[in-house]
């Protein structure tokens, strides 16, 4: 297996690039991150996976471990699709990358934003086969909607000079053939992969989510 660059002497640095700092219940779920070759979150909405991932990311790129960071999302809508979205592939996933890009300027400004946009490139789950990825950060968001056919394929495709960061809710799920949280039982014991859920201590979106998403799972329990 491929070293890694040691970012321990950068790594204080990289610190004032920050706009906001972790909060240390998030420390350790970046740690986590440090610690696998591919590191699943599981959480409900509003639980950060999505944000500590993306930090973790581009501490990696700003400390020269990563070249560059890879998103990775199926275009999959919430209920009822809103028709074919024109233009080139590129073009087809820019409704998706929006969130992202939110996430990136709360995180850092200035040159450093500049810098890692840069660094950045959107991928499809179906244009990945017969692509290796290598020295990346590679996030797989919405994991809930990809196949487990599908979710193979993306972790097949990441070198071991890279770092998969997947992340997830199944009752988010919006394809009824969801190989999310079968994937998780695939590969949650197999050595350099880890699988963390965030609970409701990580909500960082409003407090009633954790209160609405209780009561959702209990109304999903009572309707089997």
């Amino acid at each position: 297996m491929s070293k890694r660059k040691s970012t321990k002497s950068k790594s204080s640095l990289n610190a004032d690039n920050f706009r906001v700092e972790l909060k240390p219940n998030q420390k350790v779920v970046s740690n986590f991150l440090k610690t696998n070759e591919i590191s699943i979150l599981k959480g409900a909405p509003g639980t950060g996976k999505s944000f500590i991932q993306l930090h973790r990311a581009v501490e990696g790129l700003l400390a020269g471990e990563f070249d560059e960071i890879i998103h990775i999302r199926s275009a999959v809508e919430i209920g009822v699709g809103i028709g074919f979205l024109p233009g080139e592939a590129e073009e087809k996933l820019e409704p998706y990358q929006e969130a992202f890009f939110d996430n990136l300027k709360d995180m850092v400004s200035g040159p450093v934003l500049t810098k890692v946009k840069k660094a950045v490139r959107f991928e499809h789950v179906g244009f990945l086969r017969g692509k290796t990825l290598k020295r990346s950060a590679v996030i797989l968001e919405e994991a809930q909607n990809l196949t487990l056919k599908e979710l193979i394929s993306v972790v097949t495709r990441v070198s071991d000079t890279s770092k998969l960061f997947i992340n997830g809710d199944a009752l988010q799920s919006d394809i009824r053939n969801s190989g999310f949280l079968p994937f998780v039982d695939i590969v949650e014991n197999i050595e350099g992969i880890g699988v963390m859920v965030l609970g409701d201590d990580y909500q960082m979106r409003n407090r009633m989510i954790v209160l609405i998403n209780n009561k959702y799972v209990d109304f999903l329990n009572k309707n089997k």
